[in-house]
């Protein structure tokens, strides 16, 4: 239910659906929703106006919700991946621009080496 004083989990435990969850929920999805209409004018005049980036932003929502949900390591795990697989496409999202792929390409660079050593610190 959406009272603060409910408390639901999934997958054994895996996702928890409390009062801090849902709230955070909201904050995120009033936050993804301002973010596409917002890159609209940016996107139209650089002409990147593309089917792809609504879905990539709803992705990385995704993964930002199973962030707040999560229960336990794997799970945080599984949304950040998520998350930030579809910020990696984002950040080079101008084809046409050799910065754009760079920037791309560093950032997952980054994010693969923090990553492994989130899950080896989450394995100590």
């Amino acid at each position: 239910g959406l009272s603060p004083n409910v408390t639901e989990t999934a997958f054994n435990g895996a996702f928890v659906n409390d009062g801090y969850a849902r709230f955070l929920k909201v904050m995120i999805l009033f936050s993804a929703a301002i973010v596409l209409f917002l890159s609209q004018p940016y996107l139209k005049r650089n002409k990147l106006l593309q089917f792809e980036f609504p879905i990539l932003i709803a992705l990385a929502t995704v993964g930002m919700m199973m962030m707040v949900s999560a229960g336990d390591l794997m799970a945080l795990y599984m949304g950040l991946e998520l998350q930030s697989l579809s910020l990696y496409v984002i950040a080079s999202f101008r084809r046409d621009s050799a910065r754009s792929t760079e920037a791309g390409l560093k950032y997952f660079v980054l994010g693969a080496l923090s990553s492994g050593l989130l899950l080896y610190g989450a394995s100590l």
